[in-house]
């Protein structure tokens, strides 16, 4: 068993993930450093709010934090991999686990962002799927596709022209010939 020293430490030196908890009813009773980076409320904006607070307006119409805190009641954890919402509006992709806590007093919910992964993945089933396609036209990924590489496609970056875009075709159809 870990000492509740310990575990303070542990959950304040959690820095690349969420870990938020909640008592029964999904009001969230605390959050830690990594959930003030990656969502953007702080702590004192996040307590006593409901769990549904990160959830996308969509989600939240579907009644899916309801869901996520039932299955955690019945199976004892609920994993998901979905959008959630920052305090400035913006969206990621989080993969995250809720359990409930041993006695049933509450949840916890670890939360980390994916983003990058998934577009990554998702990049690599494009340029499979349509090896022959030389450009993609970015908005609001640019910084990603330059940070970790195009993966064979030539970015052409806004604002977009014909002429811009004409010549980003002719190299990579020149490139893809050579390759």
């Amino acid at each position: 068993m870990i000492d509740a020293q310990l575990a303070q430490m542990i959950v304040e030196s959690s820095t690349d993930f969420a870990i938020i908890t909640f008592d029964q009813s999904g009001l969230i009773t605390s959050w830690n450093i990594g959930a003030e980076a990656l969502l953007g409320w702080s702590l004192e904006e996040a307590i006593g709010q409901h769990g549904r607070l990160i959830f996308t307006p969509e989600d939240q119409a579907a009644g899916t934090a309801e869901d996520e805190f039932a299955r955690a009641s019945v199976q004892g954890r609920a994993l998901n991999e979905r959008f959630h919402v920052r305090a400035d509006g913006s969206r990621f992709w989080g993969s995250g686990l809720l359990m409930q806590l041993k006695g049933g007093e509450g949840f916890v919910k670890m939360v980390r962002d994916r983003t990058a992964e998934r577009d990554a993945e998702r990049r690599l089933v494009m340029r499979a799927r349509h090896p022959d396609v030389p450009v993609v036209l970015t908005s609001g990924y640019s910084h990603v596709l330059a940070a970790e590489g195009t993966h064979g496609f030539h970015l052409l970056q806004k604002p977009y022209t014909g002429e811009r875009l004409a010549r980003a075709i002719k190299r990579a159809r020149a490139g893809n010939r050579k390759g």
